[in-house]
């Protein structure tokens, strides 16, 4: 993890209290911290940093109603999916999608940046391509140890799903323009951001709203880490409610029993104008179409409805 995230850093069980973490180091390569503890003063919390990978989520936090669902995230199925939907277009898939510099281009400008539910890390290598530095954070251990083992390498070996248990082997190599990009990933519970209020000046949520049990406090924390004055936030979802992750009441659309009944870009666009403090402007809204790869014969094809919005005085 480097080092210069340290002061930005604060304990997520002790939320809504920001109390900064105190890191016992043990080893380190330069602005890298490979071993260490980053330990809570208040309630005595140890987040262990292993082979340069901060795990700073919170016991218990985040769960959703069933058991099963946010593991899914950490199967190799799913790795091959999402590696083939971040980084296809690198490699010419006829397949692929241009989804995330078209969204890295909604969100580019100056200013430490945010990747909310990172993944494999497109997103989060494209918003800190110019040198700000640019942060991914996810549940899934096995999508950030990924991700920021192909920042560093800047080449992996990718293994897609043909068909049952077979595989195919590929090479991915990040671009010259991604070479330079000052990134870092971290374990991390969306509904409970380990960061100082303010610090961000990007935030960006991209198709994690529906997979959260409680959305609108994720659009609060987010709102939170983001700067009061010049700060930019996009959201962007296909708002595919389930049972599977969030209770009924707690979507924000698509059911007359929830808080927000109606369509969810709307109510997002509500909240961001109505319920938050400093509220938010919305700039512009769309969509993006985006793919995803299940094996060599199955492809999912997803409008993703963006919300783009910021609080600077000046605008986009």
């Amino acid at each position: 993890m480097l080092c210069c995230l340290l002061p930005a850093l604060i304990c997520p069980c002790c939320l809504p209290r920001e109390v900064s973490l105190q890191a016992r180091i043990r080893s380190r390569q330069g602005e890298d911290l490979v071993d260490a503890d980053l330990v809570c003063p208040q309630c005595r919390t140890l987040y262990p940093v292993r082979d340069g990978v901060a795990d700073l989520l919170p016991s218990g936090a985040g769960e959703a109603p069933e058991s099963g669902g946010p593991d899914d995230y950490e199967q190799d199925e799913m790795l091959s999916t999402y590696l083939w939907g971040h980084f296809a277009d690198l490699w010419q898939d006829p397949q692929a999608s241009a989804a995330y510099t078209h969204w890295a281009k909604l969100l580019q400008g100056p200013g430490p940046a945010l990747d909310l539910g990172c993944a494999v890390g497109r997103m989060t290598l494209e918003m800190g391509r110019r040198g700000e530095i640019s942060v991914g954070l996810d549940r899934s251990r096995s999508f950030v140890r990924t991700a920021r083992r192909l920042a560093r390498r800047r080449q992996l070996s990718v293994s897609l799903v043909e068909e049952g248990r077979y595989r195919s082997a590929c090479s991915l190599s990040l671009p010259a323009p991604l070479h330079g990009a000052q990134v870092e990933f971290v374990v991390a519970d969306a509904l409970a951001l380990p960061f100082v209020q303010g610090y961000f000046s990007r935030v960006a949520s991209l198709n994690l709203l529906d997979k959260l049990p409680d959305p609108h406090r994720h659009l609060v924390e987010a709102g939170r880490v983001a700067h009061p004055h010049r700060g930019r936030m996009l959201v962007s979802d296909p708002y595919s409610w389930s049972t599977r992750f969030a209770e009924e009441k707690k979507w924000l659309g698509g059911s007359d029993q929830s808080a927000y009944p109606g369509r969810g870009a709307d109510n997002v666009t509500y909240i961001l104008e109505r319920e938050s403090d400093p509220a938010w402007q919305i700039r512009q809204r769309g969509t993006v179409e985006w793919t995803l790869r299940r094996h060599a014969n199955l492809f999912e094809r997803i409008r993703s409805q963006f919300v783009l919005a910021s609080r600077d005085e000046g605008g986009l």
